[in-house]
């Protein structure tokens, strides 16, 4: 977020006109700028379009699918009674 913050500060923009483009209120804006927002992907994209930044994001593949026994197991029903 700090390189998005950067690259808004860069651009033409004022935060009002930014708000426009992301049908937002300033502070809704300067949120989104900020980091103070979770954002979905979709909307980090819009917000690096409006201001000339781009994007990349990476996917990979979990490399264990399943717990393997005796390891990653936890007991949650207590010790054995004899």
């Amino acid at each position: 977020m700090r390189e998005l913050h950067r690259a808004f500060t860069m651009s033409p923009l004022t935060l009002l006109e930014l708000a426009q483009e992301l049908e937002l209120s300033e502070e809704g804006a300067r949120s989104w700028i900020d980091g103070d927002v979770d954002l979905r992907l979709s909307d980090l994209r819009h917000l690096a379009n409006a201001i000339g930044a781009h994007v990349t994001h990476q996917v990979g593949a979990i490399t264990r699918s399943a717990p393997q026994p005796d390891t990653d197991l936890v007991s949650v029903s207590g010790p054995r009674r004899s």
